[in-house]
């Protein structure tokens, strides 16, 4: 289950990602030819003030939607490690069964 959880989590990270980078390319083609690369950094830097000033308002849904893929983003590789968390004591546990058995044969192939 934990594995199917992984997979999925992986999913929402690579897709939240390219969300973001496509708002981020639409966002820095909006900005004047002049100051496209200070939009990158105040892209990167989150000074969304200093992009709507340079770009205008036809900018505002862009910079919504890469924020939003942005959250969405880090949640997702939140989730992912705490799967991969649940994953390792999942795998943790079963090695400690299997020492059991191992250890003590008898004892299971009585019951």
């Amino acid at each position: 289950m934990a594995v199917a959880l992984i997979a999925i989590v992986a999913v929402a990270t690579v897709g939240a990602w390219l969300v973001a980078l496509m708002a981020a390319l639409q966002i820095v083609a909006l900005t004047p030819a002049g100051q496209r690369w200070k939009s990158w950094f105040a892209l990167g830097g989150w000074r969304f003030g200093e992009i709507r000033a340079a770009a205008g308002a036809a900018v505002e849904p862009h910079i919504r939607r890469y924020r939003m893929a942005f959250l969405v983003f880090m949640l997702a590789v939140i989730a992912g490690a705490a799967a991969g968390i649940l994953l390792g004591a999942e795998q943790q546990n079963n090695t400690h069964e299997d020492q059991a058995v191992l250890a003590n044969p008898s004892s299971s192939l009585e019951s």
